[in-house]
């Protein structure tokens, strides 16, 4: 998961409060993200678009989300409290295309595959990372495609198509089956149920061997369900010995509760563990089984940790043949107890999406090693996309740049001291990067 943000849906939460005279119709289009927006007083109409459709998405009244949305120098600037900021051209009409609501749902398979191909050469953004010819694939795919073919064959050329992009924020979802081109880690041996396995045994063996705690600490953490282990907390922490503390982030995302935001459940989570730990000479922060959530909750977490304010990364998005212009994120102190004494932070192929954003804060400050595999590789936000027959797919289409001016993607964040992730020593109740790090970590 990529920050729980699917930005055309996030869109429609911004749109719902933009300034418009009474009853005047406004058009927008979005720079980047292939969106077009027309709004009436305190109704939203939103389109997905592509050179050959045009798909609505949404239409209502937005007026009651907590969003923000200005116009300034005649383009529209959307926000969130997060990391969310997309910009828009006017228009003085609607395409042609999106002309009386836009067209009406269909199965046909022609027409969902010319949407579905459209989409990802119009708005991906790696397929020369990846080495894929999209055109050749179209040329190859398109003659395989009729109106009678049926919806499972559709969707098993669909996989075909996506195969080669080994991309881990590619999805395709249909009411029969789901299907992503992202890899699991080696050490998973490509099973989600040997990484589970991983992850149990794991949290076992650090909770009882290294913190010292009995079985209920480890059952509070995760419940064993019948549809699996359930996590119930994001969030944990403990002392390894007097001088070493622990914290481990399970996620970016499943902090809110009825009276906080995530943000400010997540704040005060990390607040609560620093305040236990403040004691300690250093702290050991593990995000090795992270599968990601909000770029503002990482960014949150890591500015408990920074000495000043220093640039993370930047990120640009697709927008026709070039990107969009860079914007900067930082971070800098933040909490009432902040934490800069000599810190190392854990990182696995499983460390994921926004827990690689918290990787990239973080490796930027002087008292943080970085110990573990290269994370996972997947950075861009997910743009979320609905095909005319209801299918949903998502895909990437931003480029994260970090302060070391590389680009990650698809290959991972470095560590500072690569160690592979033992599985195996979690039958002799050992964990070789935790005691790599507390080697480290030894006067």
């Amino acid at each position: 998961m990529k920050k729980g943000l699917l930005l055309g849906l996030a869109l429609l939460l911004l749109v719902g409060i933009m300034p418009a005279a009474a009853q005047e119709t406004s058009f927008w289009h979005t720079e980047g993200y292939g969106l077009v927006i027309a709004q009436t007083g305190d109704q939203v109409a939103l389109y997905e678009i592509t050179e050959v459709s045009c798909v609505p998405i949404y239409e209502g009244d937005l007026a009651q989300m907590g969003v923000t949305a200005t116009i300034s120098d005649g383009r529209l600037i959307v926000i969130d409290d997060g990391t969310l900021h997309i910009e828009a051209e006017p228009l003085t009409e609607l395409p042609a295309a999106c002309a009386n609501g836009g067209p009406a749902p269909t199965d046909d398979p022609e027409v969902n595959f010319e949407i579905f191909w459209h989409t990802f050469n119009e708005q991906y953004a790696f397929f020369e990372l990846y080495g894929v010819d999209w055109q050749a694939t179209y040329d190859q795919y398109r003659p395989q495609v009729t109106n009678e073919t049926t919806p499972e064959a559709l969707f098993a050329i669909f996989e075909q198509m996506l195969t080669p992009l080994k991309d881990g924020h590619i999805s395709l979802v249909s009411d029969f089956d789901y299907f992503s081109p992202g890899s699991l880690p080696a050490w998973a041996n490509n099973s989600e149920e040997t990484m589970i396995q991983v992850l149990l045994a794991a949290f076992s063996v650090i909770s009882q061997d290294y913190l010292g705690e009995d079985q209920a600490f480890m059952d509070a953490i995760i419940t064993q369900t019948e549809n699996g282990p359930q996590v119930n907390q994001r969030l944990f922490y403990g002392s390894i010995n007097e001088r070493v503390g622990y914290i481990n982030l399970l996620g970016m995302e499943g902090y809110a509760t009825g009276e906080q935001s995530e943000l400010e459940a997540a704040a005060a989570l990390i607040d609560e563990a620093l305040a236990a730990l403040a004691g300690k000479e250093a702290i050991v922060i593990d995000v090795r089984f992270n599968g990601g959530g909000y770029d503002s909750v990482a960014l949150t977490f890591a500015s408990r940790f920074a000495d000043q304010e220093r640039l993370s990364h930047t990120k640009q998005a697709r927008n026709g043949d070039r990107l969009t212009p860079t914007r900067d994120f930082y971070i800098q102190p933040d909490g009432p107890q902040p934490f800069t004494k000599p810190v190392i932070v854990l990182t696995s192929g499983m460390t994921a999406s926004a827990a690689e954003i918290f990787v990239m804060a973080m490796r930027t400050l002087p008292n943080v090693t970085v110990i573990g595999e290269p994370t996972s590789g997947g950075h861009s936000d997910i743009l979320g996309r609905k095909l005319p027959n209801g299918w949903q797919f998502g895909l990437s289409n931003e480029v994260y740049t970090l302060a070391d001016g590389q680009v990650y993607e698809g290959v991972g964040i470095p560590p500072t001291l690569e160690i592979p992730l033992d599985a195996a020593a979690y039958d002799q109740h050992h964990d070789t990067m935790l005691d790599t790090a507390l080697q480290t970590l030894t006067p």
